[in-house]
């Protein structure tokens, strides 16, 4: 029997935006001013992505399989996105529409119309994806939308607390069936526990502690042989922004004014305000923030873990951050 193809195109020839990061790493603050950017939508936390990488990854599903899923769940999310369909209202919530920038023109889209607000706004919407630790797996993503794709890298050092803080945080969360984290894991049966699915030594991470399982994690996230997505930009025309959060804060207008030319934009007085309301640019001492991280993770961890941090540190330094 000749295997089934599956095929689908992209509704609409519109930028989209990936913003990836690190747990803990600043996506929000990233997210909250590309979002001042003109036609950039709220951003939205789309789970679906980042399964699909998973069982990508795990071999549950084949490429030509995650490809239709990334286009499907693509096309019926900007088509719904256009007349606000899912838009959150709730002003507490850090994606609430409300906190918006420029939620007076958004509002608009509230036409009791499908067909005419998708006629009418189809073109002046570019919607903002954020995701976690799926950079060294995305390649699917570039098959998929090509020179469509604007990926935003986002990197931040591992000795940062927040860091280390929210990522043994959601070891935690992670090991347990019960739940409804987004993260695609697999069971370890010897220690009754899950674990991510990029973790290639199971029982090594299920005999360590949190801080330790967070150090293999940044391990495997900052993999010095897979992080650089050079030549899948070049491959498939997409845009990569590598975006080191230390420098980010010190010079915010260098990485937006990259992303805005990515997309075709220009920053203007909202985008400008944006920038001012998240109190950017900020003062950032390198020093201050490694011994900050050496001093918290030293007690936590066995020697060879805290040498393993180190050792990545030292990298993300000399290859992102201090270049």
């Amino acid at each position: 029997m000749k295997k089934m193809t599956l095929k689908k195109n992209l509704i609409i020839n519109q930028k989209i935006i990936i913003n990836d990061g690190l747990i803990g790493g600043g996506k929000s603050l990233l997210s909250n001013v590309v979002s001042g950017l003109p036609k950039v939508d709220q951003w939205i936390l789309d789970y679906r992505i980042e399964q699909t990488i998973g069982l990508l990854y795990l071999k549950k599903i084949d490429l030509n399989t995650a490809k239709y899923i990334l286009k499907s769940n693509y096309n019926q999310l900007f088509y719904d996105n256009s007349m606000l369909r899912h838009a959150n209202f709730r002003k507490s919530d850090l994606t609430s529409i409300l906190k918006h920038p420029r939620y007076k023109n958004l509002k608009k889209r509230m036409n009791p119309s499908d067909e005419t607000v998708y006629r009418n706004y189809k073109n002046k919407i570019i919607l903002h994806f954020c995701t976690h630790n799926i950079g060294v797996f995305s390649k699917s993503l570039f098959e998929s939308f090509g020179k469509n794709l604007v990926f935003l890298q986002l990197l931040r050092s591992p000795l940062n607390i927040d860091v280390l803080k929210r990522i043994s945080f959601f070891t935690e969360i992670w090991k347990s069936a019960n739940g409804r984290y987004q993260l695609v894991t697999k069971f370890n049966a010897k220690h009754k526990q899950n674990v991510p699915f990029y973790i290639n030594q199971p029982n090594k991470y299920c005999s360590a502690n949190k801080y330790e399982k967070t150090i293999l994690i940044l391990e495997k996230i900052l993999n010095p042989g897979k992080l650089n997505l050079s030549s899948l930009e070049k491959k498939y025309k997409s845009k990569v922004i590598l975006i080191p959060f230390e420098n980010f804060i010190t010079d915010p207008k260098k990485y937006v004014k990259k992303i805005a030319s990515a997309l075709k934009v220009s920053l203007d007085k909202i985008t400008n305000n944006v920038i001012k309301k998240n109190s950017l640019p900020r003062k950032f001492s390198l020093l201050k923030n490694n011994e900050e991280g050496i001093k918290f993770i030293k007690k936590k961890v066995r020697k060879a873990y805290l040498q393993k941090l180190i050792k990545i540190n030292e990298y993300y330094e000399n290859t992102f951050l201090i270049k």
